[in-house]
């Protein structure tokens, strides 16, 4: 299981490595792009700042938004995923409980054993 792990783990950096330079790079053309284009309309017409100024809030409101969704969404398809990481959200959650009634060491047992 542990192996397992491991391999998982080197495949998902690897899948990031891979793409994170070129998804960056085109992320930073479009940003570079839309400026430019907002500025030449700027220039042109100024009244063009305001409506453009309120579709930037929106979207920056609607971004955080999204990131939460889907920070909440793979949070939760890793847990479907991955049994050992469920018990340690599941230990992680119930921490206090798990202290309140003294069973860290019925949960440190439990735990070894599920990683064996």
């Amino acid at each position: 299981m542990t192996i397992f792990s491991l391999f998982r783990f080197a495949r998902d950096l690897n899948a990031i490595d891979e793409s994170l330079p070129k998804v960056s790079l085109d992320s930073f053309q479009f940003s570079i792009s839309m400026v430019a284009c907002m500025i030449v309309a700027a220039i042109v017409n100024p009244l063009f700042i305001i409506p453009v100024v309120l579709m930037m809030l929106v979207s920056i409101k609607t971004r955080k938004r999204y990131l939460v969704a889907s920070r909440q969404i793979k949070r939760l398809e890793n847990a479907a995923r991955s049994p050992v990481y469920s018990l340690l959200a599941d230990v992680l959650n119930a921490l206090p409980t798990v202290r309140y009634v003294s069973y860290e060491k019925k949960m440190q047992v439990h735990f070894i054993i599920s990683f064996s």
